[in-house]
């Protein structure tokens, strides 16, 4: 028998598991810049191979809802909240909690949803361990690549709930193989629940009580928001209580994201194997926002001239990687050769005499890892250094590309 509930699991005697998660506040100087990262990785990792000549689409999309919408039973979790505050007397621990009550007695909350359209969903759903599903679900700490791919679901999902003001995420996905599934996910603290005590992590699920197993509510259940209504195949990830960036009266809440995805994608987006779409919401006349192949070189020169500027700096404007693009795409010098472990790998240089001498480093999914100023040479450059092969992308590390460069 299977029962609709906030479960968290007992702690059998375990380690006790304090609010300080370092899987999330290793996030939380730069949450906003980690969750369009890592997002953005696992959303090419998932790319559709059936839907070749059309891009990746990531869509983050900043909506405000009722709270008793979004949150289930929520009298069931705010009881969960008043015992993590009795349970947890770290000063950190002791405002978060809190806040999360006070932030649960609004009538709305914003949330922002991460979804993804030309990938094949999180596959795996009825799989026990080891799949797409269970590693984005259940698996905690660092996880193999599967496959030739740039990266899984590991410890970078967690980014997400540094970016929530209740630790809380909604994951909504349908797949390829003709399943769907949605579950809420928190990660709090070690508490106590009628006197047992209870891990920190913890679902609002379908629980099977005999089985004592985790399962997600299939697309069918009717409990599901009302807002995710996703007909074509993907994935959504709800951050509930979204916390915005900080100086938002200077940009519109997703610079912080775009500067992330230009920096780090580019590209992907220039040779049209991304798309990413910003929309608000919350607002009286709805915005929306595009990058993609046909205006990504542009907004970046634009935004890399301004930020040289003094207005530029007054607002803000980080480093913008235009100059690698630009050798990309207009190199003065072009190299191709085969590099031990790495296989073949390009180097694309351009010289300009304002360029900063630097040069970053890409892998698959076109996604940069790696970058390194370099002034030994008297000339102003900016290079590209591309690995985008399979033998390549399962050797390299930043570290091996430290070693080359």
């Amino acid at each position: 028998m299977s029962s609709y509930k906030w479960h968290f699991g007992n702690n059998n005697d375990g380690d006790e598991e304090g609010f300080n998660d370092s899987n999330i506040i290793n996030f939380e100087k730069s949450r906003h810049h980690f969750v369009a990262r890592e997002g953005i990785q696992n959303i090419l990792d998932a790319k559709d191979d059936g839907k070749k000549g059309e891009p990746a689409v990531a869509e983050f999309k900043l909506i405000k809802v009722p709270t008793v919408d979004v949150i289930p039973n929520i009298d069931e979790y705010r009881e969960i909240l008043e015992e993590c505050i009795k349970a947890n007397s770290d000063d950190r621990a002791q405002t978060f909690f809190k806040n999360a009550l006070k932030t649960i007695d609004k009538k709305n909350i914003n949330v922002l949803i991460m979804s993804d359209y030309a990938t094949g969903g999180v596959t795996g759903i009825d799989s026990e361990e080891n799949s797409n599903w269970y590693n984005l679900i259940r698996k905690k700490g660092t996880s193999a690549p599967q496959g030739n791919v740039g990266g899984t679901f590991g410890v970078g999902k967690h980014a997400s709930f540094a970016c929530s003001g209740l630790r809380t995420v909604l994951y909504n996905t349908k797949n390829n193989e003709g399943q769907s599934a949605f579950i809420w996910k928190s990660i709090f603290a070690s508490h106590k629940i009628s006197g047992d005590k209870k891990r920190a992590a913890g679902y609002f699920c379908s629980f099977d009580e005999k089985n004592s197993q985790v399962n997600g509510f299939d697309g069918a259940d009717n409990i599901k928001p009302q807002f995710l209504d996703r007909k074509q195949i993907g994935t959504d990830i709800c951050i509930l209580d979204f916390i915005l960036p900080e100086g938002g009266s200077r940009h519109p809440w997703h610079q912080a994201l775009k500067f992330t995805v230009m920096n780090e994608y580019f590209l992907a987006i220039y040779q049209d194997k991304l798309k990413v779409v910003f929309k608000d919401e919350t607002t009286l006349k709805k915005q929306e926002h595009q990058l993609n192949s046909g205006n990504i070189k542009d907004e970046m020169e634009q935004l890399y001239k301004r930020s040289k500027t003094e207005s530029g700096k007054r607002l803000k404007i980080p480093n913008i990687n235009y100059p690698l693009l630009d050798a990309y795409i207009d190199p003065s010098h072009e190299m191709e050769e085969k590099i031990g472990a790495l296989g073949k790998c390009k180097l694309y240089v351009k010289i300009q005499k304002d360029y900063p001498k630097k040069v970053g480093v890409m892998r698959k999914p076109r996604m940069l890892v790696y970058q390194k100023q370099d002034s030994n040479l008297s000339k102003n450059y900016s290079a590209l250094f591309i690995c985008d092969n399979n033998q390549g992308n399962n050797q390299a590390s930043p570290c091996k590309f430290y070693e080359i460069l």
